[in-house]
């Protein structure tokens, strides 16, 4: 059930010697509101600690108390107000300053009760909207999720966090749905209204240009720098910034991220001057930390900046519960998109999707599921729709007629020679025996030798080579350069 936003909004006014607020304050009661009338200074924060109002009127002033840290404080502490600053036209900065640290807007006076009335009825409407919007998508995630007691328990921390700007560092395998999460946790914020969710895969952008895409750049401060560019974390500001595979930050990225996570300033490459942006961060990664630390590979005093709030995500194996509502969901998102009408899915196609243990967990029923609808003529999802090498991984398991039998015969997906055996020796052990291979020959042949073991399922082979999967993907694109 909606809960609903009542057309009555309590509000909190503040005040000084200044202005008399007298008629503001009962133009606003007229339209039915609940004034609170509060002097600026001390008693604002101690009647802000003790109430929730859903709109806060406040002076721009840097005399009293100054305004940006009180604007600052109820984005905090009360996130779902809506924060007007009613400012003299010679303290524009500091209202403008106050929109940076998360007011709605700005007024210069004098401003006229009944603008002020229509700005919060407006305010009002869009606090309803939010409400309905995260109530449906409240909803849409327990049908998502239901019947599975890890990912319920994850949820209520999620909805304790969410409202927060509270760090959160997500961990689990690749594929459990570490991004759905940070999804989630930014459009159950408050910052859904005011910012948009702005996604950086750390180990994908090359270390050279890592900096530059976080950060920014001036214009000349490298080969190619044509001009000033904004990076991701202020394109985040007012938002939320996501940090995925995180893991896979260089030593000297780490340091410079542990600085900007403890001053919230940015400063971009080349640049002489540092700016300070309002984000919340959310990280993932799929590697374990603690070990990285250990290893020296990972910074300590940076995990415990992210690690405020951890979310770790269990592998699809240990919560096949939710494998039915998965299979319903990928089902009907890529009929939609494949302009398929799939009515059902046949009783052996479902007693594979369930016998799987998903090494690649959400992602790879992801892929599978949109293979079968494509492959489907009937409607209805069979045993020969699903992958032939999903099929293959099932021992004893006898490939339906027609399956797999335009398969590459020569290579598989991942530049692996398909007559190459898997038990024919570990690679440094053909390098003593036969003709002498080079480090990176030794590499490689070791990389294709772990994938055929694996049936071709990086996610697998990188958690077998102990890298990450990003790493694994650039390794496979340099042996086919090679190669070709």
């Amino acid at each position: 059930m909606v809960q609903s936003v009542s057309d009555m909004a309590r509000i909190l006014l503040t005040t000084t010697t200044r202005r008399d607020r007298a008629r503001l304050r009962e133009s606003l009661e007229d339209h039915g509101h609940d004034v609170d009338l509060v002097p600026q200074g001390q008693p604002l924060i101690s009647q802000l600690r003790g109430q929730n109002h859903d709109v806060v009127l406040i002076e721009a002033s840097s005399t009293l108390v100054d305004t940006v840290d009180v604007v600052g404080f109820i984005h905090e502490s009360s996130p779902q107000a809506e924060v007007i600053v009613l400012a003299e036209p010679e303290e524009l900065p500091l209202a403008a300053a106050s929109i940076r640290r998360g007011a709605s807007l700005y007024l210069i006076e004098p401003v006229d009760p009944e603008d002020v009335v229509t700005l919060i009825d407006g305010a009002l409407k869009r606090q309803r909207n939010a409400l309905v919007v995260r109530q449906t998508e409240s909803d849409n995630v327990d049908g998502f999720f239901g019947g599975s007691p890890s990912m319920n328990k994850l949820l209520k921390v999620v909805r304790k966090v969410a409202p927060t700007d509270a760090t959160v560092l997500i961990t689990g395998e690749s594929g459990t749905g570490k991004e759905v999460f940070a999804n989630i946790i930014h459009r159950f914020s408050r910052r859904a209204d005011q910012g948009k969710l702005v996604t950086v895969n750390c180990g994908a952008i090359p270390e050279a240009l890592l900096e530059s895409e976080l950060f920014g750049h001036v214009k000349g401060s490298f080969t190619g720098a044509v001009s000033d560019k904004h990076g991701l974390i202020h394109e985040a500001d007012r938002g939320t910034v996501f940090l995925d595979e995180i893991g896979d930050l260089p030593l000297l990225m780490q340091v410079k991220i542990l600085r900007f996570l403890q001053e919230r300033m940015i400063r971009k490459v080349g640049g002489n001057r540092t700016e300070k942006v309002d984000v919340r961060v959310l990280a993932a990664t799929n590697r374990n930390l603690v070990r990285e630390i250990a290893r020296e590979r990972f910074r300590e005093d940076l995990f415990y900046r992210l690690n405020v709030v951890q979310l770790h995500l269990p592998p699809l194996r240990r919560r096949k519960e939710t494998i039915p509502v998965l299979v319903s969901t990928f089902l009907s998102r890529f009929s939609q998109v494949h302009n398929k009408m799939i009515r059902s899915i046949g009783p052996e196609a479902q007693a594979k999707l369930m016998a799987h243990d998903y090494p690649g967990n959400v992602r790879e029923l992801e892929n599978i599921m949109e293979h079968a609808v494509i492959m489907d003529e009937d409607g209805i999802i069979d045993e020969a729709d699903l992958p032939s090498d999903f099929l293959r991984k099932h021992s004893g398991l006898a490939l339906p007629p027609g399956v797999g039998e335009d398969r590459d015969k020569d290579m598989d997906s991942f530049g692996v020679p398909s007559d190459m055996d898997a038990d024919q020796g570990h690679p440094v052990q053909q390098h003593l025996q036969g003709e002498p291979m080079t480090l990176a020959e030794i590499e490689a042949a070791h990389i294709r030798q772990t994938l055929l073991r694996c049936d071709g399922n990086q996610t697998q082979a990188a958690r077998q080579l102990g890298i990450s999967r990003t790493s694994l993907w650039r390794k496979i694109r340099a042996m086919e350069k090679d190669d070709s």
